[in-house]
């Protein structure tokens, strides 16, 4: 029911075990493939946008992805931030939301970028009652940034918008990795 209040699914990987760009290209379809066919027959719905496990990718990563998705997240990067005149559909910044940061933090992040006019792509791993991993959120600190996000969206700051939905309004602007 996620995806009918909004959420989308990415994929990242089969087994989360490899650096792709190290991998044989048997390998390398099965990473790309498979969780994009389990995420379709769970839901219905085909995924548009890959992370590459542990960030890493190359040419050949990105080449052999285009098949399957229509984008890319970077595994992080210039804390999320994306100009919408200078996106490259393969390489989209994105942000771990740091559960050490402050709901209010973040939610000044996203008015800043409101105000500024550019876009954020915020990740979150797992969310639970108490973090213990740097990979973990607290349901408060996801709930409280929801509830921010939904103010910022109601008073005209912000679209909110999954990634899939961003990309047919983002022009892509290709550009050498850095």
């Amino acid at each position: 029911s996620l995806a009918g209040h909004g959420w989308e699914f990415g994929a990242h990987g089969y087994t989360h075990a490899y650096m792709l760009s190290q991998v044989s290209d048997e390998v390398l379809e099965m990473e790309l493939g498979v969780p994009a066919a389990q995420i379709y027959a769970a839901t219905g719905i085909f995924p548009v946008c890959f992370a590459s496990p542990k960030g890493d990718y190359d040419d050949r990563v990105l080449d052999r992805a285009r098949f399957y998705y229509k984008a890319h997240f970077r595994g992080w990067g210039n804390q999320g931030i994306n100009l919408f005149d200078q996106t490259d559909h393969w390489q989209i910044y994105r942000e771990q939301v740091a559960n050490t940061k402050s709901i209010d933090q973040i939610c000044a992040e996203m008015e800043r970028a409101g105000r500024e006019g550019y876009w954020l792509v915020y990740m979150w791993h797992r969310v639970v009652d108490k973090p213990t991993t740097e990979y973990e959120n607290s349901v408060v600190q996801f709930e409280g940034v929801l509830d921010c996000a939904a103010r910022l969206r109601d008073a005209g700051t912000i679209r909110l918008m999954t990634a899939r939905d961003a990309l047919k309004v983002v022009p892509d602007t290709p550009r050498s990795p850095d």
